[in-house]
């Protein structure tokens, strides 16, 4: 039941734009854009990163 459910996680960052560094040095653009926050997608995990 729970092997196929999707995971989601929210990070809390201080500093979108240094967080957004580190996640391009790990091969990750965002998906989306907005206002104190940034969204990542990879095919089996989602996660935000959340100012």
């Amino acid at each position: 039941m729970l092997g196929k459910a999707k995971v989601a996680g929210r990070l809390p960052a201080k500093d979108l734009d240094r967080a957004g560094v580190l996640f391009r040095k790990l091969g990750l653009d965002p998906v989306e854009q907005r206002e104190g926050g940034l969204r990542y997608w990879r095919s089996s995990w989602k996660s935000a990163l959340i100012a």
